[in-house]
């Protein structure tokens, strides 16, 4: 594969591990806020779930989803030869 190559396969795979990450914080941060009144029929740790959600929950799963995509993008990198080498 030569180095063009390898750097458009680098920035397809990055671009698409952007949309996949951007596009689940956002369905995070707008679509799961729109059924609170639904979530709140359940309970998380005794309390109402859309709640939950809105406090804590959201924010812990925006926060691993990011180290998430970080550590994707390591291995893409490493795969196209893009690494930061330490």
């Amino acid at each position: 594969m030569t180095e063009d190559q390898q750097r458009r396969y680098h920035r397809l795979w990055t671009y698409i591990l952007a949309a996949a990450t951007l596009g689940a914080m956002f369905v995070l941060a707008f679509v799961i806020p729109l059924f609170a009144e639904q979530l709140n029929s359940f309970n998380l740790l005794r309390f109402p779930a859309g709640y939950y959600l809105a406090a804590q929950g959201t924010i812990v799963i925006l926060v691993v989803l990011l180290f998430w995509a970080m550590g994707r993008q390591e291995v893409v990198d490493r795969k196209f030869g893009a690494a930061e080498d330490n």
